[in-house]
């Protein structure tokens, strides 16, 4: 299963600011992401959950999108929802995140 290898823990962070786009607090905080790159988005996560991102391929990184990200959720239920975005693909191994080209798109180079 997907995130299995990652062990994260949240992060509670006691910032005066919250990241743009934070709204809520507690457990009904999410954090909504408006035409932001995936390694903006990634990097918010990677603090929280204490991972690492790695991507696969460089271009990965400029892709934006519009995702709503609700901080109480597991890091296996963020990973469930980016997966449903078709230009990318992102696997847990051992704290890391990496994120790569769909597996079709692989198999069709």
């Amino acid at each position: 299963p997907k995130g299995e290898d990652c062990q994260a823990s949240v992060v509670n962070t006691n910032e005066k600011t919250p990241p743009l786009g934070e709204v809520g607090r507690g457990l009904d905080a999410f954090v909504l992401f408006q035409d932001a790159r995936l390694d903006s988005i990634l990097m918010q996560i990677d603090q929280h959950y204490k991972v690492e991102s790695r991507f696969a391929d460089e271009d990965l990184r400029q892709i934006r999108l519009l995702f709503k990200w609700q901080k109480q959720h597991s890091l296996d239920e963020v990973l469930l929802r980016l997966n449903g975005f078709e230009r990318f693909q992102i696997r847990c191994e051992e704290n890391t995140l990496i994120v790569e080209q769909p597996l079709a798109e692989q198999q069709s180079r």
